[in-house]
């Protein structure tokens, strides 16, 4: 693609380009449809099964007995096992109970401590297993697909596995390698599970909610998930078209007619925006069905009626909602940074002055202080955010709705071939680094220092580099 330059000295500043509101719009409706459809569902199943769920006991059933607490998180017929850097083998997550907590409760914490796997839903409880001292009590808790947890020091592997395959693995390792032992007391749960003769004493109509609830969120992760691709294809082709249609007009108002094609580069930059929405779609189900669990099962326990249970729903269904438009605005925003970056550097368009807006609800120090002060970055490495510790371009960060104006280079750095004259510079430097220390050496760093005065502009990673190599060098000569 032809490299743009000014006709003048001058360089030429745009005016900026902000994300396309229509885009924003337009995704932020379609994510909170898929949730309108999962609400409707939610209340449905909330009417049908709440007239039945009896107010469960919130005294804890192993509270006074137990001292150490775990839970089997169990998906269809597997179950999570974790094993231990003690040399314990393996074991559920779990640990010892709080002076202050229930069994439950320390079940709970333990876990998620553990996994970093929240457990909102319905804890069954399995039984209590003796270990010298510590009773240990046994939690279940279902959830709707097998997870990743993030172990901490206390673990070194895991593994989903149906209860009669974990006993076999362990029956046959035995006497091999102590990693492959079973934690005490768990056996002896792995085989009465696997017979199916616990956590039968939940009441039937609390079973119900429970399945009911399950069902609603695998219908909503479903729905989601479909419909994830083809939703974040349709973003990222709209959010191109846009950028595009606005960078020509951006452009045409400052003399330059500019026609995009397709390229490799922008293809891929589509493809990952893409692939970024995807992962974000899809986890707008899951966050809403473990509030939800959480909602409702505090509900049942604490006696609460179908009305303040619904207030309380219709908070969850307002967030979520946000949490939508959150992801619109900010994806928009991203991919609008992400692809305009990338043609600008087709383009030729390496620096841009930043401009900070005030929309948005919180403004970053750097970027209020990079707006005013009329700040220039080089494109393709972003400035440096020191609160953020990283290199950012404007709008990248969530909240952030900074944009930039480009500035086109004058045309007198540009030969022929639209490439910067850089040819001089690069003898200069190398004459300087051959005869550095002698008294020729000090002549061709003279030389070099003034064609680095002279030199105003940079073009492209290549000529970028060939600066901090001059730079760096006088600076460690100059000491």
């Amino acid at each position: 693609m032809k490299k743009l330059r000014a006709p003048s000295k001058k360089p030429v500043v745009c005016r900026p380009l902000w994300p396309n509101a229509g885009v924003q719009a337009w995704y932020t409706k379609q994510l909170q449809m898929m949730i309108d459809i999962s609400e409707v569902e939610l209340r449905k199943v909330i009417r049908s099964a709440w007239q039945d769920a009896p107010l469960l006991l919130a005294q804890d059933e192993a509270t006074g007995i137990a001292n150490a607490a775990g839970v089997i998180f169990t998906c269809n017929d597997r179950v999570l096992l974790m094993h231990r850097t003690d040399g314990e083998g393996w074991a559920f997550p779990g640990g010892m109970v709080e002076p202050d907590e229930t069994a439950e409760a320390g079940a709970r914490r333990e876990a998620f401590e553990e996994t970093l796997h929240p457990c909102n839903g319905l804890l069954e409880f399995i039984g209590i297993q003796p270990y010298g001292r510590i009773r240990f009590a046994t939690y279940k808790c279902e959830v709707l697909e097998e997870f990743a947890p993030a172990m901490n020091s206390e673990h070194d592997q895991y593994a989903w596995m149906k209860p009669v395959d974990a006993i076999a693995v362990i029956k046959a390792s035995v006497g091999l390698v102590n990693a492959h032992y079973l934690h005490p007391g768990v056996r002896e749960t792995l085989e009465n599970y696997g017979r199916a003769v616990l956590a039968q004493d939940a009441p039937s109509s609390v079973k119900k909610l429970q399945a009911l609830l399950a069902k609603w969120g695998q219908q909503s992760i479903k729905r989601f998930d479909l419909a994830a691709p083809k939703l974040a294809l349709d973003f990222s082709a709209r959010a191109g078209s846009a950028t595009q249609t606005g960078m020509v007009a951006q452009l045409k108002e400052s003399g330059f007619i500019v026609q995009f094609k397709p390229t490799a580069k922008s293809i891929e930059v589509y493809r990952a925006v893409a692939a970024e929405n995807v992962g974000l779609i899809r986890s707008i189900p899951r966050k809403w069905h473990e509030q939800v669990e959480q909602k409702v099962w505090n509900a049942v326990r604490n006696g609460s009626d179908l009305s303040t249970l619904s207030l309380e729903l219709q908070q969850l269904y307002g967030s979520t909602q946000r949490r939508a438009a959150l992801i619109a605005r900010d994806q928009n925003a991203k991919a609008k940074s992400v692809m305009e970056r990338t043609r600008r550097l087709e383009l030729g368009i390496t620096r841009a002055l930043w401009k900070h807006s005030h929309a948005g609800e919180k403004p970053r120090r750097l970027h209020v202080k990079w707006g005013e002060e009329g700040a220039i970055y080089e494109i393709a490495q972003g400035m440096w955010d020191a609160d953020e510790g990283e290199y950012v371009w404007p709008g990248t960060l969530i909240y952030c709705r900074c944009s930039d104006r480009p500035v086109i280079e004058g045309a007198e750095d540009y030969a022929d071939t639209d490439e910067p004259v850089n040819i001089e510079l690069q003898a200069a430097l190398r004459n300087a680094l051959r005869y550095e220390g002698t008294a020729r050496g000090a002549e061709m760093r003279l030389t070099l220092e003034g064609l680095r005065r002279s030199r105003v502009t940079w073009f492209g990673t290549e000529d970028i580099q060939l600066r901090r190599d001059i730079d760096q060098f006088l600076l460690k000569t100059r000491q």
